[in-house]
């Protein structure tokens, strides 16, 4: 693999995935089913 290419991927590579969160607040339901990928520089 080409150095390019590498830091390529590394840019894609997210650094934290969260995915299916559910957020209550008592009985109320605030996030449902909620994913998302944070990539290096977000």
């Amino acid at each position: 693999m080409s150095d390019t290419t590498e830091r390529q991927e590394e840019i894609r590579t997210p650094v934290l995935t969260a995915r299916n969160v559910l957020r209550r607040f008592g009985g109320l339901v605030a996030v449902n089913n909620v994913s998302f990928d944070v990539r290096p520089g977000e």
